[in-house]
């Protein structure tokens, strides 16, 4: 079989060229492929020939990285590797984990906020120097802590 000619560029550019009102026949002109070679390939990247048709990302993954994220989804329950990257990042993207994920530091602009934490376990209580114990849960209906002395 021979290799494709159409470059991973050239495949990000499909969506662009639709939006241009450019036909799938054009598209295969444009790179000196037939029309069904075009079809083929787009399909196993899953990108849509149709005009207004969901926008694909193409990503150059090593082999290791997509038998992990095989892996994952599998074990997961995702259904599909291409299910697990979408849910990846739509979560990076809706609580903002980009420095997160990527391990850089946060910018006096921009800090990064740690990820709430679901411990169940209450924080411990503190003692005062004056030996009233405060404890963070419940506040009172006035917002103010419940404070207890402590028994000498």
């Amino acid at each position: 079989m021979k290799p494709s000619q159409i470059t991973d560029e050239m495949y990000a550019g499909i969506p662009a060229l639709l939006d241009q009102s450019k036909t799938k026949t054009e598209i295969a002109a444009m790179w000196g492929v037939k029309l069904s070679t075009l079809k083929v390939f787009c399909s196993q990247r899953g990108i849509s020939l149709r005009k207004g048709g969901p926008r694909k990302l193409v990503l150059p993954l090593s082999d290791d990285v997509l038998k992990s994220l095989r892996k994952a989804a599998r074990s997961l329950g995702k259904g599909s590797t291409e299910r697990l990257v979408s849910d990846l990042l739509e979560k990076i993207v809706s609580d903002d984990l980009y420095k997160a994920v990527l391990d850089e530091e946060a910018t006096p602009d921009r800090p990064v906020t740690p990820a709430p934490q679901n411990d169940p376990t209450p924080p411990p209580e503190q003692i005062d120097p004056a030996g009233f114990v405060h404890s963070t849960p419940p506040r009172s209906s006035r917002g103010v802590l419940p404070v207890q002395r402590l028994q000498a």
